[in-house]
């Protein structure tokens, strides 16, 4: 993980119904910007969430039409960046 020292930062993964739930904690307001890879780093999707307030925030993905297997999150933002992996079986 990376982050400010001192600052709590998480993200939390959740898979339910074919998508992937990221639940992520701003230290402060920040443009953010979450990034969905398969296991072997291949970037699938990217998106900017813009300013967000300092807080819990959550994002979903579909990957309904995508097989099973291991992804990467990464949420990143100037403050801060954390990637946890995730194995998907549907």
């Amino acid at each position: 993980m990376y982050g400010l020292e001192g600052v709590s930062t998480h993200i939390d993964l959740a898979f339910r119904h074919g998508q992937i739930e990221v639940s992520y904690t701003l230290p402060q307001r920040d443009n953010v910007k979450i990034s969905l890879f398969t296991g072997f780093g291949a970037l699938i999707v990217q998106e900017t969430t813009g300013m967000q307030n300092a807080g819990l925030h959550s994002h979903s993905f579909d990957l309904s039409q995508l097989p099973t297997a291991t992804y990467i999150v990464k949420v990143t933002s100037g403050s801060f960046r954390e990637a946890k992996s995730i194995n998907i079986v549907q």
